[in-house]
Formats: structure tokens, sequence, C-alpha cells
């Protein structure tokens, strides 16, 4: 089980994370996207120091599990997801914002691909290959799929 959430500096997650015993949790700090969640996202924003402390304080609670804890930042989170809407689109959120491709099965996968923009060392960074050094918590950390490759794109069932 893999638990994804956002978060803020003041509420504590180690106790019902270490019960549900995820194999990873990856903690993400809000990310404000305009025309999406930006009508009440202050009272949820905080500092990277802020995200950089919460982290620290739960991977130090659990450190005697063996729940992965990967931490993703705004920065980290910012062009290094492959994204599609029901519309069949590629998007990507680099400027605060929503931007969509043409519809993949009107122009195809290549084209649509390059109409957005999509940073692969940040995927890479933030874990979407197949594993990431990182270098802010000095661990390795295995992960079991790898949806982008250069210079093609993989999508299962396609």
């Amino acid at each position: 089980m893999d638990i994804n959430g956002p978060t803020n500096s003041d509420v504590v997650q180690s106790p019902f994370i270490r019960n549900l015993n995820p194999e990873r949790w990856k903690i993400f700090q809000v990310l404000p996207i305009l025309g999406e969640n930006d009508e009440h996202i202050e009272e949820l924003m905080i500092t990277k120091n802020q995200f950089n402390n919460y982290v620290n304080r739960h991977k130090s609670a659990l450190s005697d599990t063996d729940i992965c804890v990967i931490p993703e930042d705004n920065q980290s989170m910012t062009g290094s997801y492959a994204m599609v809407d029901p519309l069949g689109r590629f998007f990507d959120n680099v400027d605060g914002r929503e931007r969509y491709s043409r519809p993949i099965l009107e122009v195809g996968i290549a084209q649509a691909w390059s109409e957005i923009r999509f940073y692969k060392d940040r995927f890479i960074e933030r874990g979407g290959a197949d594993y990431f050094i990182n270098e802010d918590y000095g661990e390795k950390v295995e992960l079991r799929h790898n949806l982008v490759s250069t210079p093609q794109i993989k999508v299962k069932g396609i």
C-alpha cells in the first residue's frame, strides 16, 4: 500500500501512518494551481522550511519501521508528472496553472506530449524512474514503475 497526501506543518500523522504500515508514504507540500485550488489555499500553505521540518519530524518518528517516506516539495512536483485529463489531453502545471495539449487521439501521443512541459530531471529526482537517490535524506529508494523512458513515451495498455 502506498499513501499519498498533502500536509500542513501542524498535523501529526506518524501514529496513523505507523498503524497503516504502508510500503511508501509520499508527503506533498500543498501546490497552488490557479483556477483549481486557489480559492482557499492560503490556510494550507507552508514554507519550504516548515515542510522540511514536518518531513524530518515524521521520518524520525517512523525510523524504526520499513515505511519509506518520500517528500515532494512544490519544485519537485512542478512539471514532473505525466498527467492525462478525461478528454485524453496531456497537461502540465509548470506556470502555476494547468496547461493542456491537444487530444492524444487527434494528434498522436508524440505530438501531444511535445505540447506540454515535462522535466525529466525532476521526474527522476522525485522518484518517478526505477530508483532514485534522495540526497536530502541519504537513501536509495527502489520503485516499481517507470512510466517515461527517453526518447519514447511508454504507456501501458496502448
